[in-house]
């Protein structure tokens, strides 16, 4: 029993000393834990003030004061958190932060996940300062010194990444590198929500102007924030303000597998110009100004290369523009630009595509570059769904609208100013290509309206009330220097189209209508097609002291069909033509406007004047001289062999199948530069030409005129001519009946070699040329027709000398008219030729010959009166008509004067028709030696020999009718004093 007790007793103690050790192990493990526990407690009680104890010391050794109100780190779970962290020096605040919250899972970090479940940052305050040295920021002190060389090796690192950037790598390659070859996972970061509010941060910039930048974040939320190496998601909402600039987005971001998904919700930016010039030189300092954008769309990257934007939405606004920069100074109000259901894609084959719709306007632009200055009220563009592709290197862009309005538009520098109050343009269908070959293809539909439009030039000034023109269906194609368009419709209206230099008119149209079928243009070949021109209400050289040179009422072209080497036009009609040819003294336009000289203007003024001078000195406003400026010469054509094919060849050829001019047209002609004045009006009743061809030299133009000249006086013209043979060839048939000829009478003075002082023509003429031989004849009637003396002398009465205007008038029959049958023969090609004289010289020939003849034979019986004298051959008639002369003082008729008397009254009374003109002529003989006389006033002296010279012609006259002479055959002329030393008392008789 002893035994088995002790056996019994023993056990137990077996057992207890097995259990020991494992008791002290647990033992050691609690107490190990405990104290673990305990460590961990004491510090997480010390890192609050361990840290705050740190940080004073840390920043005032900086020479800052710190202080925080919490500072709490926190490790089941981990988490940190601050409250009302302050650094400050000298009251002013370099970092403050009202309260940071970052709390992370435990559990999911087994799984590699770092889940921050509680990210808050709220009033974080950060002031920043640079000076030449360093940076301080939030108090600490960072210097430069050594930022050289880190920053060549992050220059050198950022050029490596760069080119491992611009060399894509496919997806397997990259995630490759980012996956090692152990099969490891990245770690992942989920942010179920980030919030940073209520934070600022201000940077002063002590080397550029002291400048402090402030960035103040509102708001930015992260929402579903996920990271796993380069695969990125979440929810981004931002409000950030840059000085006084705006930026506010929303938006949704999925980079998963290098393929991108962002959605942008909203982006908003109102941004001040003056917050961001201080970046700039400062030169370009003086800007200011708002802009404003706003943006929706959403962009994906579907490839390495491959990509997707689509933008329903995009604003962008400019406004209150000012600029003064070098070279530009600038106003602007507002400028929008509006992109509305835009898309941008690009296929891993490279081919591009974008379509959207775009709205531009401007508001008030003043803008000045150096000496050029552009202002416009408003400015208004809209591009409706615009296509453009690109595959490989052809684009194409196609656009069913475009739209563009402008109003008051001014451009102006030193020389030139233009100006225009609307413009209104539409572009319908446009579809454009670029193709391989660098071939561009263009096709449109143009419409556009312009109105008050000017342009000024110097004194040149241009000015268009409306302008407006469509084109259809125009087709352009460039390829290889060469150049084809064609249209299928343009017409053209234009409203007052005025050209004026100062205050003078130089052309202005009132109405231009054009309606052009076809064009085609390839090359240097060209084909057009033009159904209808017409130009209304047209002045052309309108000076503001003379009437216009020329007033149309209209123009108007029909039906023209032209190539590059010929144009075939149907009908040419002119209505309503004025014109005016004004000339002065030396036969120079009067109211010709010129445009104004560019260079020279003095030396072409010096050459004017000498110009004027010598015209001025070579005619002395002299019939000569006049009439010899008519004078047509013709040079003889030297290739008369040549073949007219040959000779046209290279000639662009005209065919004009209609010419008409009607409708009230005149022509005034004033020519100051003979005595008197022309002042002669031609009025056009109907002109007409037909069948005008350059091209053949053998065709016949048929040619009609009838015009008036004054109200009786009539030209009809029918002829029929080859204008462009090698010699003239024609047949025409001038009829003109009652012509005044004293208006003409300077013209025609050097080839009949007088005056004509009275006198109506009939003329027939039928004149043929063939190959420039001129063969014809002229039948001219003369009423009443006069010619007159020459003034060879500066005395005031020429008397003694009978020319033969007055022997004219022995021609005439019973009712005083002259008929005289006229055959013409010249040669136009010979040297010496002359219109002139080929059609003036017979008639006084004819006129010479018929009338000396008849002279010689009649007036031989009253030799005592007339005296006859034939002087160089047929040259000169000399008749002379001796006066009657009185002794000195004498005033009535003595018998030793009857003789004379009473033959001049046999003449008379031989020549029932005769009609004598006789003037009283007092000399300073008749004066005598009376001294009341003699030194009388030269106004009583001439009072006194007037009245003698006067009572001596009515004493002729009285001796006439008493002899039975009708008084009315007798004309007393105004009394006449002759100053010559060796002049004679007398009554000098006219004819």
């Amino acid at each position: 029993m002893t035994s088995d007790n002790n056996t019994k007793e023993k056990q137990p103690m077996t057992i207890h000393h097995r259990l020991k050790p494992r008791s002290l192990l647990a033992r050691i493990t609690l107490y190990f834990a405990l104290f673990l526990v305990l460590f961990i407690f004491a510090i997480w009680l010390a890192i609050p003030p361990v840290a705050n104890w740190y940080l004073t010391d840390f920043y005032k050794q900086q020479n800052r004061l710190f202080s925080a109100d919490d500072i709490s780190v926190n490790f089941f779970p981990p988490s940190v958190h601050l409250e009302k962290v302050r650094v400050s020096h000298e009251e002013s605040t370099e970092l403050e932060l009202n309260r940071l919250d970052i709390q992370v899972s435990v559990a999911p970090l087994f799984k590699k996940t770092a889940y921050i479940s509680d990210a808050r940052i709220d009033g974080l305050f950060v002031y920043a300062s640079q000076s030449q040295n360093a940076w301080n920021i939030a108090g600490l002190n960072i210097p430069l010194n050594s930022s050289n060389e880190s920053n060549n090796t992050q220059d050198s690192g950022s050029e490596i990444s760069k080119e491992e950037h611009t060399q894509p790598q496919k997806p397997s390659e990259q995630q490759a590198q980012e996956n090692p070859s152990d099969g490891s996972m990245a770690w992942r970061l989920v942010v179920p929500k980030f919030e940073f509010n209520n934070s600022q941060f201000k940077i002063h910039n002590l080397l550029n102007d002291n400048i402090t930048d402030s960035i103040a974040i509102k708001y930015l939320q992260v929402e579903d924030l996920q990271n796993q190496g380069l695969d990125v998601s979440g929810n981004v909402a931002l409000d950030l303000n840059f000085n006084e600039s705006n930026l506010a987005l929303k938006s949704n971001i999925q980079y998963l597998q290098f393929l991108a998904d962002i959605k942008l919700n909203s982006l908003d930016i109102n941004a001040e110009i003056k917050d961001f010039l201080h970046f700039l030189p400062k030169e370009y300092r003086p800007l200011s100004g708002n802009i404003n954008t706003s943006l929706q769309g959403n962009i994906k990257q579907v490839g390495a290369t491959e990509f997707e934007v689509s933008l329903p939405s995009v604003d962008m606004n400019l406004n209150k523009l000012s600029a003064d920069v070098p070279n530009a100074v600038a106003q602007l109000d507002t400028v929008n630009v509006r992109l509305t259901n835009s898309n941008i894609s690009n296929t891993s084959n490279g081919e591009l595509s974008a379509t959207g719709i775009l709205s531009t306007s401007l508001e008030k632009l003043d803008a000045t570059f150096e000496d050029n200055k552009v202002q416009t009220q408003s400015f208004n563009l809209e591009v409706n769904q615009f296509a453009l592709n690109k595959e490989g290197n052809a684009i194409s862009l196609t656009v069913p609208s475009i739209e563009l309005k402008n109003n008051n538009l001014q451009y102006e520098n030193a020389k030139t100013k233009v100006s225009n109050n609307s413009v209104h343009l539409q572009l319908g269908n446009l579809v454009a290509t670029i193709a391989e070959d660098k071939t561009l293809k263009l096709s449109t539909s143009l419409s556009s309206e312009l109105n008050q439009s000017s342009l000024a030039l110097d004194q040149l000034h241009l000015n268009n009330d409306r302008m407006a023109f469509d084109i259809e269906q125009l087709e352009v194609v460039q390829s290889d220097d060469k150049l084809n368009a064609k249209t299928a419709q343009t017409k053209v209206s234009n409203t007052h189209f005025i050209l004026t230099e100062s205050e003078n008119v130089l052309a202005s149209v009132g109405q231009v209508d054009l309606d052009l079928p076809t064009l085609r243009y390839s090359g240097t070949a060209y084909a057009a097609t033009l159904a209808h021109l017409r130009l209304a209400d047209i002045e052309l050289s309108n000076l503001k002291d003379a009437p216009p040179l020329t007033v149309l009422d209209s123009l108007t072209i029909q039906d023209v069909n032209a190539v590059e080497t010929h144009a075939e036009i149907k009908s040419i009609d002119l209505k309503g033509l004025r014109a005016h040819l004004l000339l002065d003294e030396n036969r120079q336009l009067i109211n010709l406007a010129t445009l104004p000289a560019a260079n020279d203007a003095s030396d072409q003024n010096s050459t004017a004047h000498e110009s004027t001078t010598n015209s001025s000195s070579a005619n002395n406003r002299t019939n000569a001289n006049n009439s010899e400026k008519l004078d047509n010469s013709t040079e003889p054509n030297k290739n008369t062999d040549l073949n007219n094919d040959e000779t046209n060849s290279n000639k662009f050829a005209l065919r004009l199948h209609e010419f008409s001019l009607s409708d009230n047209s005149y022509i005034q002609i004033l020519d100051k530069s003979v005595e008197p004045d022309l002042d002669s009006t031609i009025d056009i009743d109907q002109l007409t030409a037909t069948h005008i061809d350059s091209k053949d030299p053998n065709s016949v133009t048929h040619v009609l005129l009838k015009a008036r000249n004054g109200k009786y006086s009539t030209i009809d013209l029918n002829a029929d001519i080859q204008p462009f043979a090698n010699k003239l060839t024609m047949q025409s048939k001038l009829a003109i009946r009652e012509t005044e000829l004293p208006p003409y009478s300077p013209y025609i003075a050097q080839a009949l070699g007088y005056r004509i002082d009275s006198g109506q023509m009939d003329m027939d003429l039928d004149l043929n040329a063939d190959k420039g031989q001129l063969e014809g004849n002229t039948h001219l009637v003369f009423r009443e027709f006069d010619l007159g003396g020459r003034q060879e002398s500066s005395k005031v009465v020429q008397t003694g000398a009978m020319p033969l205007n007055i022997a004219v008038g022995v021609l005439k029959d019973g009712q005083g008219n002259i008929e005289l049958d006229i055959p013409l023969e010249g040669d136009v090609d010979n040297p010496e030729f002359k219109w002139t004289g080929f059609l003036m010289l017979p008639i006084k020939q004819a006129l010479y010959k018929a009338s000396a003849s008849y002279l010689m034979q009649t007036f031989v019986p009253y030799a005592n009166v007339i005296s006859i004298a034939q002087i160089a051959g047929e040259q000169i008639l000399k008749i002379r008509v001796e006066p009657l002369e009185f002794s000195f003082q004498q005033g009535q008729i003595l018998p030793e004067q009857h003789s004379y008397l009473d033959q001049l009254n046999a003449l008379m009374t031989d020549k029932p028709d005769s009609q004598v003109k006789a003037c009283g002529i007092a000399v300073l003989g008749d004066l005598g030696e009376s001294d009341e006389l003699t030194i009388a006033e030269p106004e009583q002296q001439n009072t006194y020999l007037n009245g003698l010279a006067n009572e001596r012609a009515n004493a002729l006259k009285d001796y006439l009718v008493g002899k039975g002479i009708a008084s009315n055959r007798i004309f007393v002329c105004a009394p006449q004093i002759d100053r010559d030393d060796d002049a004679k008392p007398r009554v000098a008789l006219k004819f």
